[in-house]
């Protein structure tokens, strides 16, 4: 019997609790997603965008998403570090993984506080209100 999470069986732990891609939000903050597209350890996909578990990669350029990406991809929006069709299965596809993930560990990083960044945005929108009024 397979266990679930939200909807989807749990097949094996790198489909659920390893990180598939990194998805950059609009305010340029990134979310590590599983397989089933929902944030690491997450039940539901929800949305992204107000994702409490979500981290800025300081330096992030063309470069480095290409050097992370399994497709050598440069595209900063969506950085898959695995492929479905091959997830590591074997020592040497792990192996190419994990050289991913330590990349990736590597970079300095900023954790995006949600909160903060919804008050700091109202508290500009008050201050352009009354200059506009």
């Amino acid at each position: 019997m397979n266990a679930l999470i939200g909807d989807v069986p749990l097949r094996n732990l790198l489909s659920i609790w390893a990180p598939y891609c990194l998805q950059r939000r609009d305010d340029g903050a990134y979310v590590a997603l599983n397989r089933q597209y929902r944030p690491i350890g997450c039940k539901e996909r929800g949305n992204i965008e107000t994702c409490p578990i979500a981290f800025f990669i300081l330096g992030m350029t063309p470069q480095l998403a290409a050097r992370l990406s399994f497709w050598k991809d440069t595209n900063m929006e969506r950085i898959y570090l695995y492929n479905d069709a091959c997830a590591p299965k074997n020592v040497k596809q792990m192996a190419r993984y994990i050289a991913r993930l330590v990349i990736l560990a590597k970079q300095r990083v900023e954790y995006c506080d949600v909160a903060k960044l919804k008050a700091e945005l109202n508290a500009a929108f008050r201050v352009v209100t009354l200059r506009v009024s």
